[in-house]
């Protein structure tokens, strides 16, 4: 399935206390060099806490892996709707959903 989005993999940009006072906590995507492609901009809201806005900084950055994810997961369910879900399968599902998630949480 292609995506409409940018594609990843989206990082997470924690810039405060540096000589950068435009924005200090984004999400943005390494593109060929040095040059970035900003993704979301995460210190807008001034009444959020320097720690919410990295948290949710994390979560947008974790956005295309948890949408594989998903998408991998409804493919291999969808696909063993017949009960044939073998042991191995559902170890990968996990460890697919897993890494997703570490990545939003972490």
């Amino acid at each position: 399935m292609t995506n409409a989005h940018t594609p990843g993999p989206w990082l997470v940009w924690d810039l405060k206390g540096t000589a950068r006072v435009d924005h200090t906590t984004g999400v943005f995507r390494q593109l060929d060099g040095n040059d970035e492609q900003t993704i979301a901009l995460c210190d807008e809201d001034l009444s959020l806490s320097s720690d919410e806005q990295f948290a949710n900084a994390r979560l947008i950055a974790a956005a295309p892996e948890l949408l594989e994810a998903l998408e991998e997961l409804e493919q291999r369910l969808d696909y063993t709707k017949s009960g044939a879900f073998s042991h191995d399968d559902r170890a990968e599902c996990l460890a697919i959903a897993r890494a997703a998630i570490a990545k939003a949480r972490c």
